[in-house]
C-alpha cells in the first residue's frame, strides 16, 4: 500500500476479518468471533477487536472499512473506549475524528497519565529477580506510552504490533532546532478527518504556541515518509495552494491557529528525505561493523533454555 497506493493490497486482511465475522455467535446480546482453532474446531469466542479494521480504514479511507469498525460493537460503547497502550481504544479515536466523542482527547490523555504513573510505581515496587523472569514481565511495566501522542498529533493509529511502520498522515519537524518533532511549547491536535475518496482527504489541525515570548516555526510533512502531498491549506477565510509534501508554519508567541489541510494520498514515492535534509545532500548511511576491529570492553554470554524452565527441570530431577 505504501509503495503502490493500491488498497487492493489490503484484501487479504479484509478477507480474514470478514470470514471470522461469518463465524460469529451472539452471547449476552453481543456478537463474538472465534480467536482460536483446534482439533475440536473454532473456539475461544470473544468480541471482535476493532484494531485491524481501524488500520484498514486509516490506509484506505473506504466506507466499507469504516463499516467493519462499526460491526465490532455498539457505537455508544465505542465512543467511551480509551486505551493508553493501543489496541481496543483505536475505535474511540476513529469515532472522535469522525465527529463523535468530543471528550476523547482529555480521556485518552488522562488514561495515559494513569498508565505511566502505574508503570513507574510497579517498577519502584518490583523486587523480583531479573534472572528468573521472562521478557513479558517488563512489557506492562514500560512507562513509555505513545498511543495518545500519535493519535492526537498525527491523526493516525499506532502500528498494530511493536516494530511495524508508522504510516501517519502527518509528521512534524522543528525548523528552529532542525530536528524531528514539535518545537518546545507547541501542542498539536488533529480532531477531524474527512476522506472524500481513496485518493483525496482533508483534516483539521490545531496548533498552539504556549510560549509568551518566542516565535516557533514548524515544518509539516505529508505522511511519515512523504508519501502524501499537500494540496491546500485553509486558514480562516484564506486558502493557500501548496502542491508539496512539505509546508512551513510560523506561530507567533501565545498564538493558536486552526487550519483545514487537503492532501492527495499515496502519490509520492516514500523516502527518508526530510524538509531539513535530503539523501542527495549526503546523509550518512548505516555501515555494518568491521569484524576485524576490536569493539572494546564489550562481552556477551548466552545460555540455552530459560532460568525458570531450568529451575523446574532441576526440581523434577
Amino acid at each position: 500500500m505504501l509503495l503502490t497506493g493500491d488498497d487492493q493490497m489490503l484484501n487479504l486482511a479484509r478477507s480474514q476479518f470478514d470470514h471470522l465475522w461469518t463465524l460469529r455467535q451472539k452471547n449476552n446480546d453481543e456478537w463474538q468471533v472465534p480467536y482460536c482453532h483446534s482439533d475440536t474446531g473454532w473456539n475461544d469466542y470473544r468480541p471482535m477487536s476493532p484494531e485491524l479494521p481501524v488500520q484498514l480504514w486509516h490506509l484506505s479511507g473506504s466506507s466499507a472499512d469504516a463499516d467493519r469498525i462499526l460491526r465490532t460493537g455498539d457505537p455508544n460503547r465505542l465512543n467511551h473506549t480509551f486505551s493508553a497502550r493501543g489496541g481496543g481504544g483505536d475505535a474511540g479515536w476513529f469515532r472522535f475524528v469522525n465527529g463523535h466523542s468530543p471528550g476523547y482527547p482529555e480521556h485518552i490523555l488522562q488514561a495515559s497519565y494513569h498508565a505511566v504513573a502505574q508503570a513507574l510505581d510497579e517498577i519502584r515496587r518490583d523486587d523480583t529477580d531479573p534472572k528468573k523472569v521472562y521478557i513479558q514481565h517488563w512489557i506492562h511495566k514500560n512507562p513509555v506510552i505513545c498511543n495518545a501522542l500519535v493519535q492526537l498529533t498525527t491523526g493516525s493509529p499506532n502500528p498494530i504490533y511493536h516494530g511495524g511502520l508508522l504510516l501517519a498522515r502527518l509528521r512534524y519537524f522543528d525548523s528552529g532546532q532542525e530536528r524531528p518533532g514539535l518545537p518546545s511549547d507547541v501542542s498539536a491536535l488533529v480532531d477531524q478527518i474527512q476522506v472524500k475518496n481513496p485518493q483525496k482527504e482533508s483534516f483539521r489541525l490545531q496548533l498552539i504556541n504556549l510560549s509568551p515570548i518566542h516565535c516557533r516555526k514548524i515544518y509539516l510533512q505529508a505522511g511519515t515518509f512523504g508519501q502524501h502531498n499537500f494540496d491546500q491549506m485553509e486558514i480562516g477565510q484564506t486558502t493557500h495552494s501548496i502542491d508539496s509534501k512539505w509546508s512551513e508554519v510560523r506561530l507567533p508567541p501565545a498564538t493558536s491557529i486552526e487550519m483545514r489541510i487537503s492532501l492527495a494520498r499515496f502519490v509520492n514515492t516514500p523516502s527518508y528525505d526530510t524538509p531539513l535534509k535530503s539523501r542527495a545532500e549526503g546523509q550518512p548511511t548505516i555501515k555494518t561493523r568491521n569484524p576485524n576491529i576490536n569493539p572494546g570492553n564489550v562481552s556477551f554470554s548466552w545460555k540455552t533454555g530459560h532460568p525458570i524452565n531450568e529451575e523446574e527441570n532441576e526440581t523434577n530431577d
